[in-house]
């Protein structure tokens, strides 16, 4: 059976482009090159080159009118008339400077439905402000990054190479990250158009308060969050019996070496441990943290069987090996 499987013929991958990059196709074809020639560079069937090319001038327009350069197809949206003038009190709303939450969004987006004589039925839902930012390459664009794809993929092979030579279970690689919640204030970073550089934000607000979040690689085992707020015993709290959280009070409400050290000594350990117990082993622990002055334990706090591992510095390599950048943490803070 094996064999028979490697003597099958590979399916051969498709070479999906942006719409950009097809009209780039068809001005390379414009400045005289050779058109076998350029659908070998691209991989590309010279049928589907030949397509590209008559289809050029419906492809230049496409790009110019629209912000999202790297979408892959020319469909226009189900609700055209409504999304064009979406788009276009979109643009004005950013060129006076206002800034456009989703849900203001969504409450002019009913208006415009209701005022063009729309179906009723129509809600403005998160998935249709979603399809519509896609559309028009809006985003929260704090400030332009350049990926370092070379460092991110070093740091995910270094990490894969220590984890098999030290022998840790996967059960027991934890990851660990913190984000602020500012709770009263504007967004700090506003939706942009694509084709501005950055959307500046609002100063960092004062009444805010940090969340850290911790589980293993496998997914099987979540911590309860830690939450660092600027009172060590808030007013809010005088009634309450006990919290689901692990609490702490700090005068910026952010995460400290003696917090840290705090939280893994009397959340992080005992906590692994508990479950350790629960399923009758015993093996070392490793937590992965960001490569942060704060994240300091005392030798007498890591213990014999727990080790702390940073992560890299470079922002690229961080996001690539630190599971919690990968939309874990905007997930577990919707439901807060």
């Amino acid at each position: 059976m094996l064999r028979q499987a490697e003597n099958l013929p590979q399916k051969k991958k498709r070479n999906h482009l942006s719409v950009q990059e097809k009209a780039n196709v068809s001005k390379r074809l414009d400045a005289g090159e050779n058109l076998q020639d350029v659908a070998a560079d691209i991989g590309v069937h010279p049928e589907t080159v030949r397509k590209w090319h008559k289809a050029g001038a419906t492809l230049n327009q496409f790009v110019n009118q629209c912000g999202n350069k790297a979408r892959k197809t020319t469909r226009r949206p189900v609700l055209e008339e409504l999304d064009g003038e979406m788009i276009a009190w979109f643009l004005q709303q950013r060129a006076e400077g206002h800034l456009v939450p989703t849900r203001t969004l969504q409450e002019k987006a009913r208006a415009v439905n209701k005022a063009l004589g729309g179906d009723e039925a129509f809600k403005a839902s998160t998935g249709w402000v979603a399809k519509f930012k896609t559309r028009h390459g809006i985003g929260s664009t704090v400030e332009e990054k350049s990926a370092d794809e070379d460092s991110a993929t070093v740091a995910t092979d270094e990490l894969e190479e220590f984890l098999e030579e030290e022998g840790y279970d996967l059960d027991y690689v934890y990851s660990m990250a913190e984000t602020r919640c500012c709770w009263k204030a504007l967004p700090s970073r506003p939706e942009a158009h694509a084709g501005e550089k950055r959307a500046d934000g609002m100063p960092m607000p004062f009444h805010r308060f940090t969340v850290v979040m911790c589980a293993n690689a496998t997914g099987t085992h979540r911590l309860p969050l830690m939450v660092v707020g600027r009172y060590r015993k808030p007013r809010c709290f005088k009634h309450c019996s006990g919290l689901p959280v692990f609490y702490r009070g700090q005068a910026g409400s952010c995460l400290t070496t003696a917090l840290f050290e705090d939280w893994f000594v009397n959340c992080f350990k005992p906590f692994v441990e508990m479950k350790q117990f629960a399923a009758g082993t015993s093996g070392r622990v490793l937590l992965l943290v960001d490569n942060r002055a704060v994240h300091k334990v005392s030798d007498g706090g890591l213990g014999d069987k727990f080790r702390v591992k940073f992560l890299p510095a470079s922002p690229a390599a961080l996001v690539a090996v630190q599971p919690l950048d990968h939309g874990a943490m905007v997930k577990r803070g919707k439901s807060l």
